[in-house]
């Protein structure tokens, strides 16, 4: 971009499971869609691929810049998370930490950019932390998924885990 913030007005939901649940969605739109690549280490770049240059490469928050109501960015722009407002952005980066595993960093991030306690998001990880599917970093309560996969490598499984860690999520309150 041209290194101006992007302004828009976005309400971010008050729950982090819900903005990811807009994400996926989003993504199954980009998925349809012959204007797009998936690529979940681009976060929305217009004409890289040289066998697409038509085509606009988008992760998972890519997809969300691309389709989201409010968002809606064209497909020939490239633009990253760092080009919206810092709120915005926190929240688009919150989606990049949940889609590799890293749950808590994901819910630490979007209460900063909802402005809430990280304590008390972190606190109600706590259940998380037995379920065999979340595990600590370097032996510490850390949470983050132990088996994340790869979106490029198995999309199918990519999908069923993100909607887990969706479905766990809320039944937290997150």
């Amino acid at each position: 971009m041209s290194g101006k913030t992007i302004r828009v007005r976005f309400p971010l939901p008050q729950r982090l499971s819900a903005f990811a649940k807009l994400a996926m969605k989003d993504l199954a739109k980009v998925e349809r869609s012959s204007r797009y690549i998936v690529s979940m280490d681009v976060w929305h770049a217009a004409g890289i691929r040289e066998a697409h240059p038509d085509a606009c490469v988008v992760c998972l928050a890519g997809a969300v810049m691309a389709n989201c109501e409010t968002l809606k960015m064209d497909y020939t722009l490239s633009i990253a998370s760092a080009d919206f407002s810092e709120r915005v952005d926190l929240a688009l980066q919150a989606l990049n930490y949940l889609r590799t595993g890293s749950v808590e960093m994901a819910v630490k991030v979007y209460a900063t950019a909802l402005r809430k306690s990280i304590h008390d998001a972190r606190h109600k990880l706590t259940p998380l932390r037995s379920l065999p599917r979340y595990t600590g970093v370097g032996g510490s309560d850390y949470v983050e998924r132990w088996d994340p996969a790869v979106y490029e490598d198995d999309p199918v499984l990519w999908k069923k885990q993100m909607r887990e860690t969706i479905k766990d999520l809320e039944a937290i309150g997150l």
